[in-house]
């Protein structure tokens, strides 16, 4: 789940970025203008450290056509006003199914 009233602006496509590379390993690497500074900048730049971090992420997966991410957004909201804890547990059982459903498909 991503809360940010920068989810509602010109730089949600960078946030939803910045966050999926903090899921696949990344930290902040501040002052170089790039995806993974601490403040949104318009920078979309990995550096090669960044990449090799990412491929070596056990979320990468490769087929016979490359390499993909499977990614299952949940939620992602401008502001939350009230958290509804019963749909919050609900989505979070809901996510966990799928996820563990899809591993069990993946085995068989």
């Amino acid at each position: 789940m991503v809360e940010s009233a920068y989810a509602d602006s010109l730089f949600n496509a960078e946030l939803l970025a910045h966050e999926l590379g903090h899921n696949l390993g990344l930290g902040h690497n501040s002052g170089n203008e790039n995806l993974m500074d601490a403040f949104l900048n318009g920078g979309t730049d990995l550096s090669s450290s960044e990449v090799v971090t990412l491929m070596g992420s056990p979320l990468i997966q490769f087929d016979s056509a490359g390499f993909f991410i499977e990614v299952l957004p949940v939620l992602v909201v401008a502001v939350a006003s009230q958290v509804n804890a019963p749909a919050v547990s609900s989505l979070l059982l809901l996510a966990f199914f799928v996820i563990g459903y899809r591993r069990f498909r993946v085995m068989t």
